[in-house]
C-alpha cells in the first residue's frame, strides 16, 4: 500500500536524482561523461549555474563508475558501459564552508577513505561484504567482495604507516592499498567545489594524481572553468568540462512524466493533465528545480482535495505559494530584502525579470519603467545593485553600453513568476511588456 511519504517524495527539489529511472534528460552530458571516465588521466568537470541538475548529473556519473548499466542502458548507449575490469569505487564529496584550501579538501578525501564501511550481506552463509561510506550510508562499489578481500584490506592500513605523509601523500598511499586489494581504481566526486571559492594550486594536483588507478571529477556553479580552478590552464589537456545549460521543453515534461511512472508503480493514481504539464515546463524556464517544486505541491493540493489529476489550476496555485515562505525560503528572503519598503523597487526588479536573454539593456528597460510612472529606474537599478538589496543585479563587465543581468538566474525566474508584494505591479508590468 502507498505512503504519504511516497506521495511526498514524488518530486525532489531539495536532492539530487540518485535513481537512473527517474533522472531526466542530458543525455549528450551523460555520454560525454561517460566516455570521460575510461580516459586515462581525464579530469571531467561538470560546471553551470544553479538549480539545473548539476548534483543529479554527478550522482549518475557516480553510478556509471561503479558499473551501473540502467542509464545508459536507456540511453542506447551500450558502448560506453564500463566494463567489470574498470569499474571504480567511487567516493562523493561535497565541499563545506569550513574548507578553505587544498589541504582542507584532501582532508575531506582522506576522511572518505578512512571512513569507508564494510558491510555484510543479509545473506549470512555467503560471507560476502560490500564497501560502504559511513557517513552517507551509501554503496561505493557494486562488487562483492570475499571476507579475506576484507581482512587484506584491514590488515594493510594497520601494518601502513602514513604518519609522515604529506596530506596528498597519503591520499595516494591510502588510495593505493585500495586498488591493491580490491582491484578497481578509485574516482573521487568533488561537489559544490564552488563553495571553496577556487582553491589555488588544485589543478597542479589533479594534473600531477591522476592516473589510470586515480580520478577526479568536479561539480560546482560556475560560468566559466577559471571560477572554480583558479590555475585551470595547466589541466587543460586532461578537463572534460560539461557546461550544463538549461533544460529544453521536452527533458522538463519527461520530469513530470518519469513522475507519473514512479506514482503509479507506487499505486497512486495521480496524473497530470498535458495543460498542466506544458505549464510547468513553461514556468520553469529551463530549470528543472522549479518543475520538482511546483509539481510538489500542486500534487500535493490535488491530494488533498481528493482529485487524481492535476490540472493547470493546481500549477497556478502552487506558483500563488511561492509567495510565502512555506516554499523556497532563501529565495522569498532574497526577494522581500530585494523589494523592501519600495513599489517602485519591485516594478523596476520584475521588468528585469521578465527580459528574455542573459543581458539586460537599459535602453529597453527605462522607457517601460516610465510608462509605469516610475520616476529615475537608474535608482532603483542602482539599489537592487547594493548589498542592502541582495545584490540581485550586477552590471554586465566589458560592455559598452548599460546591461545588466541576475548573478543568479534562478532567482530571476523565481522574480518573474511569484505574485507581486504590491498590488498592481504584476499586471502593470505585463501590461507595458505587452505594448512595448
Amino acid at each position: 500500500m502507498a505512503t504519504r511519504a511516497e506521495l511526498l517524495n514524488a518530486f525532489l527539489p531539495s536532492s539530487s536524482m540518485d535513481d537512473p529511472a527517474r533522472f531526466s534528460g542530458r543525455s549528450k552530458a551523460v555520454k560525454e561523461l561517460a566516455d570521460a571516465l575510461q580516459v586515462v588521466g581525464s579530469v571531467p568537470l561538470i560546471y553551470g549555474q544553479r538549480g539545473l541538475g548539476k548534483s543529479s548529473l554527478a550522482a549518475q556519473l557516480s553510478r556509471i563508475a561503479q558499473g551501473d548499466t540502467e542509464l545508459l542502458t536507456e540511453l542506447e548507449a551500450e558502448e560506453r558501459i564500463i566494463p567489470e575490469d574498470g569499474q571504480f569505487i567511487t567516493f562523493y564529496i561535497t565541499c563545506e564552508d569550513s574548507t578553505r584550501n587544498l589541504r582542507g579538501l584532501l582532508q575531506l578525501m582522506i576522511n572518505a577513505v578512512d571512513g569507508l564501511k564494510h558491510e555484510r550481506l543479509k545473506d549470512e552463509k555467503r560471507n560476502e561484504y560490500r564497501l560502504v561510506d559511513k557517513k552517507t550510508k551509501k554503496g561505493v562499489s557494486l562488487k562483492i567482495f570475499k571476507y579475506e578481500s576484507v581482512k587484506s584490506y584491514e590488515m594493510a592500513v594497520k601494518d601502513r604507516d602514513l604518519s609522515q605523509l604529506s596530506p596528498s601523500e597519503k591520499l595516494v598511499a591510502l588510495t593505493e592499498t585500495l586498488t591493491d586489494v580490491y582491484q578497481q581504481p578509485v574516482l573521487f566526486v568533488i561537489d559544490e567545489l564552488d563553495r571553496l571559492g577556487g582553491v589555488g594550486k588544485l589543478a597542479s594536483f589533479l594534473k600531477s594524481n591522476s592516473s589510470a588507478i586515480l580520478k577526479f571529477a568536479l561539480v560546482g556553479i560556475a560560468t566559466t572553468e577559471s571560477e572554480l580552478l583558479k590555475d585551470h590552464a595547466s589541466l587543460n589537456r586532461q578537463l572534460v568540462a560539461v557546461k550544463i545549460g538549461p533544460m529544453v521543453k521536452p527533458e522538463l515534461e519527461s520530469i513530470v512524466e518519469q513522475t507519473e511512472t514512479y506514482l503509479a508503480e507506487a499505486g497512486l493514481p495521480y496524473r497530470f493533465s498535458s495543460s498542466a504539464t506544458a505549464e510547468l515546463a513553461r514556468l520553469a524556464a529551463g530549470f528543472p528545480w522549479f518543475v520538482h517544486i511546483i509539481g510538489q505541491r500542486a500534487l500535493i493540493d490535488a491530494s488533498e482535495e481528493k482529485h487524481e489529476e492535476i490540472g493547470k489550476s493546481h500549477v497556478a496555485l502552487a506558483v500563488k505559494q511561492l509567495a510565502t515562505r512555506q516554499m523556497a525560503q532563501a529565495y522569498f528572503d532574497l526577494y522581500q530584502r530585494a523589494v523592501r519598503d519600495s513599489a517602485p523597487r519591485e516594478q523596476v526588479l520584475r521588468l528585469f525579470a521578465k527580459w528574455p536573454q542573459e543581458h539586460i539593456p537599459t535602453s529597453e528597460l527605462y522607457p517601460l519603467a516610465n510608462a509605469l510612472g516610475v520616476g529615475a529606474p537608474a535608482n532603483y537599478v542602482g539599489h537592487l545593485t547594493q548589498e542592502q538589496c541582495g545584490h540581485v543585479l550586477a552590471r554586465a563587465p566589458q560592455q559598452s553600453r548599460a546591461l545588466y543581468y541576475f548573478p543568479d538566474e534562478m532567482f530571476k525566474v523565481y522574480a518573474r513568476i511569484r505574485p507581486a508584494l504590491y498590488e498592481g505591479v504584476e499586471e502593470a508590468v505585463s501590461r507595458v511588456y505587452k505594448n512595448r
